[in-house]
């Protein structure tokens, strides 16, 4: 458990949540920093750009919790990878959007919280302090999306993967979706037509049996299905 303080669990402290934020946008990094800069329970202690230089910080400043943008958070393996030089680390998404697909992203990603992108500064120190103490801060209705998320992995473990078959293009768009690329962005990615994006995608969640395409990715690798190449 990352080290913590009587502030962030709503104390009088002498310490707090040591905090590393990670954004590729300048003016992002800059700016939340400055708003936490401002809060006691908080201690900003760097910013990085990208994920190499969030290694290096990590590593170096032992941060309790990582502020990630959520265009990065909801990345297949970023957060593992961020997770390996201190994996009691604590990862919590920011400017995430208030949808399903968005959450179960960041979710199976690996974070340990998110934040709404119209949150507050409390709200936003309620979910650090919330995920250092191994709590999520979320609405019924996200729960509620959970919950089902849990019974599709439990469905998941008694279909045969041998039943799956994608074809060579049906994995490259999954590998895609599982990047957070719209259909519209794998049209343009793989130079296809936006229908011929969306037949493909229409069939590859009949193949996996889930209904929404942040489910894909999961399914696809709770049954081990043979993953493409990303595409550069």
């Amino acid at each position: 458990m990352p080290d913590t303080c009587d502030a962030a669990n709503g104390h009088e402290g002498h310490c707090c949540v040591r905090t590393l934020v990670i954004a590729r946008t300048r003016l992002y990094r800059e700016g939340l920093t400055q708003v936490l800069a401002r809060d006691p329970r908080i201690d900003v202690v760097g910013m990085a750009h990208g994920i190499p230089s969030g290694l290096a910080a990590i590593t170096r400043l032992r941060p309790d919790a990582v502020l990630l943008d959520v265009e990065m958070a909801s990345m297949s393996g970023v957060v593992g990878e961020l997770l390996r030089p201190r994996p009691d680390t604590r990862v919590i998404a920011f400017g995430v959007a208030d949808d399903e697909e968005t959450v179960i992203r960041c979710a199976e990603a690996g974070v340990a919280g998110y934040v709404h992108c119209d949150a507050g500064v409390d709200e936003l120190v309620s979910v650090v302090a919330g995920a250092i103490r191994d709590e999520v801060v979320c609405t019924p209705r996200v729960a509620g999306t959970l919950l089902r998320r849990v019974a599709t992995m439990a469905r998941e473990s008694s279909i045969d993967a041998q039943e799956v078959r994608l074809t060579g293009r049906e994995t490259q768009i999954l590998a895609l979706i599982d990047d957070g690329l719209s259909n519209k962005e794998i049209a343009m990615r793989l130079q296809l037509s936006l229908s011929t994006v969306k037949n493909h995608t229409h069939n590859l969640l009949e193949k996996l049996d889930v209904s929404r395409r942040g489910e894909a990715s999961a399914r696809a690798r709770a049954l081990r299905v043979p993953r493409a190449h990303r595409i550069s």
